[in-house]
């Protein structure tokens, strides 16, 4: 009966295949070590692979969100659901309601206005900040801002915008009347603005 050796038997490791195998430790160890050096190279550039959950910028976050869709939602419903339910009121009673509602939605105007302002100061801040860092780290890995700066820019002025009519349908000033008078239009401009900002910021999270 012939003696069964290394070569016939796969499962009796001879000096070849331990060096295979150590081979192959050698392999996942670099990869390993290699996938490790990405990951704290990302990280001094201020791309981490691992998610940092910090409470501040997540309440700015959840502050401007949330104070835009009261705002914009406040628009929605003044324009699809109030006006139209109005009509059937006789016009004393319809113009006392619709009035009601504008001054009521007033509180809701100033106070999105604070909010998305001072949120959004504090994501452009620091937005630049960590621009800034990147650029100083290495110049020729940092990416061309050009284009997320204009839309940024144009963003900002349509928010002004928007800003400005919340203010002219809602404040009781002389000089607003002929707005306040004939709201319905000014309305379809307000909720055509605010999808066109909505596009925008997720043009903007989707460039980086």
């Amino acid at each position: 009966m012939r003696r069964k050796n290394a070569a016939d038997n796969p499962r009796i490791f001879d000096g070849t295949e331990t060096a295979f195998s150590l081979t192959n430790v050698n392999r996942w160890d670099n990869v390993l070590q290699g996938f490790d050096e990405v990951r704290f190279a990302q990280t001094e550039h201020g791309m981490s692979m691992t998610p940092t959950y910090e409470l501040l910028p997540v309440l700015m976050q959840w502050l401007h969100v949330g104070s835009v869709v009261l705002l914009i939602g406040g628009f929605f419903f003044l324009r699809v659901v109030l006006l139209p339910a109005a009509k059937v009121l006789p016009d004393p009673q319809k113009t006392q309601i619709i009035n009601a509602a504008f001054r009521r939605f007033r509180v809701v105007v100033w106070i999105a206005l604070i909010t998305i302002l001072v949120s959004g100061a504090y994501n452009f801040i620091v937005f630049l900040i960590s621009t800034a860092n990147q650029t100083a780290t290495d110049p020729n890995l940092s990416p061309d801002y050009s284009m997320y700066i204009v839309v940024l820019g144009v963003k900002f002025l349509i928010v002004t915008f928007i800003f400005i009519l919340g203010i002219a349908l809602t404040f009781p000033y002389p000089v607003y009347a002929p707005i306040q008078k004939r709201p319905t239009p000014w309305l379809n401009v307000t909720l055509i603005l605010s999808l066109i900002v909505i596009f925008l910021s997720t043009l903007l999270r989707r460039m980086f």
